[in-house]
């Protein structure tokens, strides 16, 4: 059994609350499992159970151990509402070596968080079999790394008013050796998990910043002339995780790449998820307002998931906020879809932010998103994702064709 977000709790009410809520955690346990043969920490805010039953017997301790959640823990005046997530293994049925039988109630209770929290797992064979795929993943993954056989593919943004491309979004692709391409959705999320997004994210950053300081010097790149003389606005965008963020010396490292690349900060944009820029605020508005500082545009990914509040919204120095897909996907047939898309945008512009409606793939949805006063649209409407030769190769067809 873990807690979750305990890290959370200790940040914000310090470390003392943080010992007091796993005392009272303890006396929990005690109450409702008193029958278990042992209960015991095995460090931080990680308990683990052992009792003689049924699959029964631990599913009914399990909602025992859970319903004692749904009163607060209080301090001091103050109530702090904490859950749990329960991991089960039985033995024989998987075992009966207690490392193994703890590694799999571990696999268990960590399917338990991804599935929402505050619940209980049991182990079973599929769970070991879909830890065995990952394991396969992980060490593919680390290989392919290893051999540079990650790409870079391209998706074109265009404004609504000029009908000119302002920017791409630069996406990551993994080659296997048989030359399939992989989509970010079968290995992101365990990159993030693993750690490996580091690296990528560094792999990702140098690439976009070396292939975009290449296109300046290109007539048929995505820079273009505008008829006073001067260069157009536009962006390179990538995708940036909090687990980036989190780490020391990422700042230190966008700026190296920037200098060994030439690559003017202007022309760069950082996107990061709205659930990103809503975790430990003070050190993010701090972080933000160090890299837009530094003339990188700042762009809020996922607009309209859940996370915004104005006040906050407001203290962050974005530059460009992105609509999610799924506020996209139902702007022409839902009314009550469209008032909120277009309240989004105006608070966006009330902020002097730009907005740009990410998934789009019909012609009605940009009249929609043009008539509704967004900036810049990006999807499959215009162009797919393209490799760097093919995106070359369609922007100066487009080009071409509005001459």
């Amino acid at each position: 059994m873990d807690l979750d977000r305990f890290k959370l709790v200790n940040d914000t009410k310090g470390h003392h609350v943080g010992d007091l809520l796993l005392r009272h955690v303890a006396g929990l346990l005690s109450q409702k499992a008193g029958r278990a043969e042992v209960i015991c920490r095995l460090g931080g805010d990680e308990f683990a159970l052992l009792l003689r039953g049924t699959e029964e017997e631990a599913v009914r301790l399990c909602e025992e151990i859970l319903s004692g959640f749904r009163e607060p823990f209080r301090h001091e005046g103050e109530s702090l509402r904490v859950s749990a997530s329960i991991g089960v293994c039985l033995s024989p049925a998987f075992g009966t070596n207690p490392e193994q039988l703890l590694q799999y109630a571990d696999m268990a209770m960590y399917d338990a968080k991804n599935s929402g929290r505050g619940r209980y797992a049991l182990f079973t064979g599929e769970l070991k079999q879909a830890q065995e795929t990952v394991h396969t993943l992980e060490l593919q993954m680390s290989e392919a790394l290893k051999e540079e056989r990650f790409v870079l593919y391209y998706q074109p943004q265009l404004d609504l008013k000029t009908g000119e491309v302002c920017g791409v979004e630069a996406l990551i692709r993994w080659v296997d050796k048989d030359g399939t391409v992989r989509p970010p959705g079968e290995f992101i999320r365990l990159a993030e998990e693993n750690g490996a997004i580091v690296p990528l994210g560094r792999w990702v950053l140098e690439r976009a910043c070396r292939t975009g300081r290449a296109w300046m010097e290109l007539s048929d790149g995505i820079t273009r002339t505008e008829p006073g003389g001067g260069r157009s606005e536009w962006s390179i965008s990538i995708n940036v995780s909090n687990r980036e963020l989190a780490g020391r010396g990422y700042l230190d490292h966008v700026d190296a790449i920037l200098e060994e690349t030439g690559f003017p900060p202007k022309h760069l944009q950082l996107e990061m998820t709205e659930s990103v820029t809503f975790t430990e605020e003070e050190h993010q508005l701090h972080l933000f307002t160090e890299i837009a500082g530094r003339g990188i545009r700042l762009a809020m990914d996922d607009f309209g998931t859940g996370y915004s509040t104005f006040s906050v919204i407001q203290s962050l120095p974005f530059h460009i906020f992105k609509l999610d897909k799924s506020m996209i996907d139902d702007l022409v047939s839902a009314p009550h879809t469209r008032h909120i898309v277009k309240a989004m945008i105006v608070m966006a512009h009330s902020l002097n932010q730009r907005v740009v409606a990410e998934g789009v793939e019909t012609a009605e949805q940009v009249e929609v998103l043009r008539e509704l006063g967004c900036d810049a649209v990006q999807g499959y409407y215009y162009s797919r994702p393209l490799p760097e030769e093919e995106l070359l190769a369609w922007l100066k067809a487009r080009r071409e064709s509005r001459e």
